[in-house]
């Protein structure tokens, strides 16, 4: 990690911190889990909550994922970051470029013509990132008021960007599938339904 000033340091750890979720406590996570109906050989040792370094970022990730498969949205956030992105330029040079993902006005004033996608996505995630221009940070009403966000997108934005424990992605459909296979009761989660909804992603791959 390199910061041009060590007045940066404190808080870019402790955002290092969350990103990660080194706060998470996993015995009483997994006691949460076990509540919900899962059998203990299944349950995943040290689950953590991935999450992104900004709010806007997670939105992003959220709209551009939509109906598509986790290795689609991951392509496109990709396509967002180089086409919108500034480019990491620090030494040493890496054999490939990096990018920073890109700020709330590079995507509410581009076209976005080189995102796979339907138009009315593509409003979608314009009208997302006008929210979030000049530093404003948008009430979850303002975000669900846009035509194309629903309740999936903005689960995922408080799980992912907000970092909330409790949310149970009850509309994804690999969720559905998984607790017709494994029923639980997410309710019984509580307070880390974040965590029940992350569990059943893992074993959707197993």
């Amino acid at each position: 990690m390199r910061l041009p000033n060590l007045a940066y340091v404190y808080k870019t750890v402790e955002q290092i911190k969350q990103l990660l979720d080194l706060h998470a406590a996993p015995e009483l996570i997994e006691k949460s889990l076990l509540a919900a109906g899962l059998p203990e050989n299944l349950l995943t040792k040290g689950l953590r909550l991935p999450g992104t370094w900004t709010v806007f970022e997670s939105g992003c990730r959220a709209i551009v994922g939509q109906q598509v498969s986790v290795k689609a949205a991951i392509n496109q956030a990709g396509l967002l970051a180089q086409h919108l992105g500034a480019v990491i330029t620090e030494e040493p040079v890496e054999p490939n470029q990096h990018y920073c993902f890109p700020e709330p006005e590079a995507v509410a004033n581009s076209d976005l013509a080189f995102l796979r996608m339907p138009n009315a996505r593509k409003h979608a995630l314009r009208n997302f990132a006008v929210l979030f221009c000049n530093g404003n940070q948008p009430t979850y009403d303002e975000i669900l008021s846009i035509k194309g966000v629903g309740q999936w997108t903005l689960d995922y934005l408080k799980m992912r960007g907000d970092r909330d424990p409790d949310v149970y992605l009850a509309g994804d459909l690999i969720i559905r599938k998984m607790a017709e296979k494994y029923p639980v009761l997410p309710q019984e989660a509580a307070p880390w339904q974040s965590y029940l909804t992350l569990q059943l992603w893992q074993l959707s791959n197993s």
